[in-house]
């Protein structure tokens, strides 16, 4: 069994120990979220991306997840998906407003490949910004 398979068959049959106890504290004692993806540049290893997922096609509340990419000057999606229909999701760009609408995986992968590669790496940034400054 690959492990994707194996990490989907744990989630679905219960095996999310830290993700129920988190949600089981009284009173939202514990006020913490957990980011479901964070898409990140390889070569600098800044976030690009956040992800919220969700099984629900109701519209989630992702504020605290919101407000944290605002933060982190990043864009945060919302990714609903269906056990009935594996093959993708529906993904919501909560920092533009884009609906995308049902994708398939490797639609929903293009893009966040997309923001991902409109990423510019501080440092390349800097020498950018240096050669603009020297006029060279």
């Amino acid at each position: 069994m690959s492990r994707r398979v194996r990490d989907r068959v744990e989630y679905e049959t219960g095996s999310k120990w830290f993700a129920d106890w988190h949600r089981d504290q009284p009173d939202d004692r514990a006020c913490m979220i957990d980011v479901d993806a964070a898409g990140y540049c390889p070569r600098c290893q800044e976030i690009v991306y956040l992800v919220e997922a969700t099984r629900s096609r109701t519209r989630k509340n992702a504020t605290v997840t919101e407000r944290l990419g605002a933060r982190l000057g990043v864009t945060v999606f919302v990714a609903y998906y269906d056990a009935q229909r594996p093959d993708g999701m529906w993904l919501d760009n909560r920092s533009n407003g884009n609906h995308h609408g049902y994708l398939s995986s490797n639609d929903a992968w293009s893009v966040l490949q997309d923001v991902r590669s409109r990423h510019i790496c501080a440092d390349v940034l800097a020498r950018q910004f240096q050669v603009t400054a020297n006029g060279t």
